[in-house]
């Protein structure tokens, strides 16, 4: 997935809007950060459950890694070189349910995000 594929799905969330943190773009739902973007690394950080985290990093197949101290939260490291585009993108959709409020998961229920494998709209 490229760094504009990743853009154009985080951004198309609801109410998902894009901010810096410690010098890197980040994604967040009405102020709370879900996603990180690392350019220069290649990689995203996304919170996910402990045993989603768990799982993925144990296939070790390199995609999935921790990213330090922030780990024991669910933040999980993606590489978005190696990484499969739909598998990306189920996971941010979970990191946005993680940090977006109850009320706005109708929202995403209802919002069509673009698939961008074929160019047409699909759901979550």
């Amino acid at each position: 997935m490229t760094f504009e594929e990743f853009r154009a799905f985080v951004l198309s969330l609801p109410e998902t809007v894009e901010a810096q943190h410690h010098g890197s773009p980040d994604f967040r739902v009405r102020n709370k950060i879900m996603a990180n973007l690392d350019e220069t690394a290649g990689c995203i950080t996304v919170k996910l459950s402990l045993s989603d985290q768990q799982a993925l990093v144990q296939r070790g197949d390199g995609s999935f890694s921790l990213p330090g101290g922030w780990s024991k939260f669910g933040w999980t490291t993606i590489d978005l070189r190696t990484a499969a585009p739909d598998e990306i993108k189920e996971l941010i959709v979970d990191s946005w349910r993680r940090v977006a409020p109850r009320e706005l998961w109708k929202q995403l229920a209802e919002h069509e995000v673009m698939d961008l494998s074929d160019d047409h709209p699909a759901r979550p």
